[in-house]
């Protein structure tokens, strides 16, 4: 196109350089034309590769000069002969654009020449020069020079900022950028000209080209949600959050979303919003079930609502662009707050002293079938106790009434003891998350909503609603627990509740419940004892409680009605069994006889001692018998009873050696025989508390009675 004509160095010390253009092209040549230096060859690298720039194998051999129009200024008008131009060191200075600054933290990512400025894909500038500042935070200041056409963006309210790389549980962004490196992008403002800027941090929000509706939720806990977190109605993504901001007061933060347009009138002015993390769980005693949602939302989290249920006739309204609702923490969150999403149903509350492992979403149980949920817990207004709110599903509503009792069936309990190992568990979901059960034991009036019942602690405490205490002193607690059966005659009426010290921690003082029925067995005479093993020569007494334990045993007396008693220290040496008969023997002294010694007739055992005691005077002692059915038609007014402890020998030179005893059992702990004169001399049958004497030894002719006596097997 032209040539180098020659060169001058001028006063300034610059060179003028003269050059000539062929008349073919002169036209080319505009006032505004921008010349530069293409001598040799220009190489510059980064992320973005190698930039090489050459104009011509004459160039790079020669060096010469070249030339061009921006487009902005193409119709530019055409230079003069005479006119000056700046020639410019290479191509990337020569660059025509707009000047603007860029203040940045540091250079980090940023390349001079390199480094472009970006806006949707399309590229804006490019940085020139990196500039450290002089400052306390040697910040730096990056020189852009922006396409003359965005000059629009040069406003006080555009934001810039640096694009990298970043990988997140959402997505991964920006991915180019580890290859091509970072870049500059903004977001065009409004305001007065200004083409200097200081770097803002990358916006909390994305922009989303789809078209939809923008709401706003309100959170006090946002952790679980990030950019693009999806937005579901019955499990169908229909939006996503595309930005996060703080309240004015910074006590909440609000998480913008946008719901996609097709779908913008599921949202309602009364819906209700919620975090999900995409993992449900469902336990119970026959099934396990984990369902989950994508990865994306397992570990991103994500954002669930649901519309209440409205009579056809009231409608729904749908909700306006910008319409502010809160996001709850989690589903049951939701339907503590917001009563409308739960099933028909009524409202129950309970006080506790102990809220144990109950938690909001605790199930209630009714036979181990879920009737109703835990909503909260909270304390009472005094502080002493813990209400808990929840309901019960309408269906079961009938299931409930005045005398229904609650108890709690939480985790696993056990009990251990001799008598054995009890486990009381409820469903495995109130195993893991506590729960309530209950049972009405009789019918009572409907509940009404103000209704509060207490919360018992197991369902032994439930069930003790049907006793009553009755407090017994214990010289000591040895072989006393709490759990201890309360029994009389073998059977179990209670149960001990509390071991404890009493007034002046000189005694123990048990606490038993006992069932109502047996209130008549609770008088002023009534006598308590612990019974527990006894271990002799003669056997062990009490053998059943080797096995199952000690127990508390009482007999009936006579008196008022009453709740406080002292226990015996052993068991009472007279004992009148109600079945059978109970008769008195007197003998001189006791001898090998003991409580339980046999009585036996013809060397079987008919009955056994239940006691003994001196008589009014002290002269004699009396051994209290109990003969057992159906052996009481033996004794007759005339029977005989003689002592056949131990063992009788006698001697002589020609009879030789006799030794009689009844049994073994006899000679170790003791026992009586008697024998029955025939028929015509026998006597009447006798009745409770007969006197009979007992003799040391038998005679001889007692042994060769033999009556007729009739019995009554059958009993």
């Amino acid at each position: 196109m032209g040539s180098v004509r020659g060169y001058r160095l001028e006063q300034d010390d610059t060179v003028l350089i003269s050059v000539f253009i062929e008349p073919e092209y002169q036209h080319l040549v505009k006032k505004t034309s921008r010349f530069w230096n293409a001598s040799g060859l220009i190489i510059k690298g980064g992320l973005s590769g190698m930039k090489i720039h050459m104009e011509s194998l004459a160039s790079l051999t020669y060096g010469g000069i070249t030339f061009y129009n921006p487009p902005s200024i193409r119709d530019a008008p055409v230079a003069q002969n005479g006119d000056e131009f700046k020639l410019y060191r290479d191509f990337d200075v020569a660059e025509y654009g707009l000047k603007m600054t860029l203040k940045l933290g540091s250079g980090e990512g940023i390349q001079e020449g390199v480094t472009p400025v970006r806006y949707r894909g399309l590229t804006a500038g490019k940085v020139k020069k990196i500039i450290l500042n002089r400052d306390d935070s040697n910040t730096v200041t990056a020189h852009i020079v922006l396409d003359p056409r965005t000059e629009v963006i040069l406003r006080e309210g555009t934001k810039f900022w640096v694009v990298s790389p970043s990988i997140s549980i959402n997505k991964v962004e920006h991915l180019d950028t580890l290859f091509k490196g970072s870049y500059v992008t903004f977001r065009p403002g409004e305001g007065a000209y200004c083409n200097h800027f200081l770097v803002e941090r990358p916006p909390n929000s994305e922009l989303v080209i789809e078209p939809g509706r923008k709401f706003r939720l309100v959170t006090d806990n946002p952790v679980n949600l990030s950019l693009s977190s999806p937005v579901r109605f019955r499990k169908v993504q229909v939006g996503e959050v595309v930005g996060f901001d703080l309240s004015p007061d910074g006590e909440s933060a609000i998480a913008d979303i946008l719901i996609y347009e097709k779908f913008a009138n599921l949202v309602k002015f009364d819906s209700v919003f919620w975090c999900y993390s995409g993992i449900d769980i469902e336990a119970t005693m026959t099934r396990f079930r984990l369902r989950t949602d994508t990865l994306k939302a397992v570990l991103g989290g994500g954002i669930s609502f649901f519309n209440p249920k409205h009579d056809k006739s009231d409608g729904s309204t749908q909700a306006e662009e910008g319409t502010t609702f809160n996001l709850y923490d989690d589903r049951h969150s939701a339907l503590r707050s917001v009563k409308s999403l739960r099933s028909p149903h009524i409202p129950v509350q309970f006080t506790t002293s102990n809220l144990r492992s109950i938690s909001d979403g605790s199930p209630i149980l009714y036979k181990q079938l879920k009737v109703g949920e835990v909503v909260q817990s909270r304390l009472s207004a005094d502080g002493k106790d813990v209400v808990i709110d929840a309901f019960v599903e309408k269906k079961y509503a009938y299931l409930i009434s005045t005398t229904s009792r609650f108890y709690n069936v939480s985790g696993i309990e056990v009990q251990g003891s001799l008598q054995g190992v009890k486990i009381n568990t409820g469903s495995l979901e109130s195993i893991l998350v506590g729960g309530i059960a209950f049972f009405t034991p009789e019918p009572g009036k409907p509940v009404k909503p103000d209704h509060t019942f207490t919360l018992y602690k197991d369902l032994d405490a439930a069930l003790a609603v049907d006793s009553f205490q009755v407090d017994i002193r214990f010289r000591q607690s040895e072989g006393l627990y709490e759990g201890m059966d309360v029994k009389y005659q073998g059977i179990p009426i209670g149960s001990v509740t509390n071991v404890g010290f009493g007034t002046g921690i000189k005694n123990v003082v048990v606490k038993a419940m006992i069932k109502n029925r047996f209130k008549p067995l609770f008088r002023e005479k009534t006598l308590i004892w612990l019974v527990s093993p006894e271990f002799s020569l003669s056997g062990v007494k009490n053998p059943d409680t080797v096995v199952t334990g000690p127990y508390i045993t009482i007999r009936p007396g006579d008196g008022s009605e009453c709740t406080r008693f002292t226990a015996l220290k052993t068991e009472p040496p007279v004992n009148h069994p109600p079945e059978g008969l109970n008769i008195v023997l007197e003998i001189g002294s006791l001898g090998s006889l003991k409580k339980n010694s046999p009585v036996y007739y013809r060397q079987v055992q008919i009955g056994r001692v239940t006691g003994f005691e001196l008589s009014p005077t002290a002269q004699e002692v009396w051994v209290h018998v109990n003969i057992q059915e159906p052996h009481t038609p033996l004794v007759r007014t005339n029977s005989r009873f003689w002592n056949a402890s131990g063992i009788r020998v006698s001697a002589g030179i020609f009879s030789g050696v006799n030794i009689d005893t009844e049994s073994f059992e006899a000679i170790m702990a003791g026992g009586i025989a008697m024998a029955t004169p025939d028929n015509c001399d026998m006597g009447e049958r006798v009745e409770d508390g007969h006197h009979f004497l007992l003799h040391k030894k038998g005679d001889g002719k007692w042994l060769d009675w033999k009556p007729r006596i009739d019995l009554d097997t059958r009993l």
